[in-house]
């Protein structure tokens, strides 16, 4: 059900137990208590408001209940793919060719930056899922296969073909790195254009 059409419903079903609530206090005000139909009808107008209060306010609570829990996985995902880089990062320390390691280091640097942003915006989890559950795992798995493979070249005969692989492919994730971190700085270029033209058409309505 899209967004909207699940808070009118919540509005509507609030409204209704509210009312039908207090339509019930008012007949036992009224008619079993004998109470004036004044005064039965202030207090039935009472329990209603008062009804439909603490039911906005329970969903209130439930909203911002998971909303903390969707920032608390958030936060656990940042930290983990945090950690798993600074893993591949030691990773590279490992490896004999510098410009390999260049590179990882470089690749590490963007995946620092990708969570960054991920942190600062509330709904950027959703583009950045594949980067927080794939790329960087696949990243860390080259990087150790690549360094058992250098230290066995001798007794691996295709090593070397697999070594040249596996850095065609670190710049293939070079790219995607950098690909996801535009990504990101896409929606503030996109938020950036909003706010300029809105401040264009304030100019010049203004006349300036």
């Amino acid at each position: 059900m899209p967004p909207n059409q699940n808070k009118l419903k919540q509005k509507y079903d609030k409204g209704q137990i509210s009312g039908i609530l207090s339509i019930l206090s008012f007949v036992l005000l009224f008619f079993f208590f004998k109470l004036p139909i004044f005064v039965s009808a202030i207090a039935g107008a009472g329990i209603f408001f008062t009804l439909y209060t603490l039911l906005g306010n329970k969903d209130l609570h439930t909203n911002k209940t998971k909303n903390n829990a969707r920032e608390s996985r958030k936060s656990k995902l940042i930290e983990l793919a945090r950690t798993k880089l600074e893993e591949i990062e030691a990773g590279a320390l490992k490896l004999n060719k510098i410009e390999v390691q260049q590179k990882i280091r470089h690749i590490c640097a963007l995946g620092y930056k990708i969570l960054d942003e991920i942190k600062q915006r509330p709904n950027s989890i959703k583009i950045s899922r594949q980067f927080l559950n794939y790329y960087i795992d696949a990243t860390g798995t080259i990087v150790s296969k690549y360094a058992a493979l250098q230290n066995n070249k001798a007794y691996v005969p295709a090593a070397e073909i697999s070594l040249n692989k596996a850095e065609k492919v670190l710049g293939t994730v070079e790219s995607a790195f950098e690909k996801q971190l535009e990504r990101l700085y896409n929606n503030d270029v996109m938020d950036l254009d909003v706010e300029l033209n809105v401040l264009a058409k304030t100019i010049k309505s203004e006349g300036l």
